[in-house]
């Protein structure tokens, strides 16, 4: 997989001054390759392609410190929604209501996708720069299991993240 830059919001309730729990939703749209291994005396077959990945998690967050600037460790677990957009079969003709652009018809195809389970680790920094604003950033470890021939599919996080504090 190429490197990319996702999106996400997250929401926390924070149990005390170091600890709290959250939930979280983050997407991201990358480039990937692929090689598939020859059968019976074929040749491989080299592939590109566009992942889509949905991430929904819950999360709990500990902060070392009860100051401004604190180091934090945090863990989540949930489901993440797989969309290889690799066609699986013919394209059929579909047709809908749109609110906006009224009826519609269109080819659909359907790809190889899957929800598979999601669980990560991660440390960080955090910076209370007022009562009402904090600014954060850290690496996590995400693992996905895909129970496919890919087995357990991991893939390294930076997360830089703005926030508001209500009181």
């Amino acid at each position: 997989m190429d490197d990319d830059i996702g999106f996400g919001f997250d929401m926390a309730y924070n149990l005390d001054e170091k600890l709290s729990l959250g939930f979280a939703l983050e997407w991201v749209d990358t480039d990937f390759r692929t090689t598939t291994q020859p059968v019976a005396g074929g040749s491989a077959f080299d592939g590109r392609g566009d992942l889509e990945m949905t991430t929904m998690n819950v999360n709990g967050t500990y902060h070392f410190f009860r100051k401004a600037l604190t180091p934090y460790v945090h863990g989540a677990m949930g489901a993440t929604y797989l969309d290889t957009n690799v066609p699986t079969g013919p394209s059929t003709p579909v047709c809908w209501w749109d609110p906006w652009w009224g009826y519609y018809c269109g080819l659909d195809t359907p790809t190889l996708n899957d929800t598979v389970f999601s669980y990560e680790v991660g440390a960080g920094v955090r910076l209370d720069v007022n009562d009402q604003f904090f600014m954060r950033g850290g690496y996590s470890q995400q693992w996905l299991d895909v129970d496919r021939s890919a087995g357990t599919v991991d893939q390294g996080l930076w997360r830089v993240g703005f926030g508001m504090l209500f009181q």
